[in-house]
């Protein structure tokens, strides 16, 4: 996973840039972020999103430990 944050996300198929998009958003970790500040118009919209995106996997990702929190009966010793 770590390579595919070295390239822009435009050298990737569709199915690719989707999934490195709105899947597993690694793209507005770095892509995005450095192409507004690149001035790339194109990629304008999404790197306003970036903020929204970040929010958003860590409220899922919160919600995750919370659940298995939860769930979690010790390590048996």
């Amino acid at each position: 996973l770590n390579s595919y944050g070295r390239y822009p996300v435009e050298v990737y198929p569709g199915v690719l840039r989707l999934l490195l998009t709105w899947v597993l958003p690694l793209a507005f970790a770095g892509f995005y972020p450095a192409a507004y500040l690149l001035r790339h118009g194109a990629w304008r919209a999404y790197a306003l999103l970036t903020p929204f995106v970040g929010a958003t996997v860590f409220a899922l990702g919160l919600l995750c430990w919370r659940a298995g929190i939860t769930r979690y009966r010790g390590a048996g010793s």
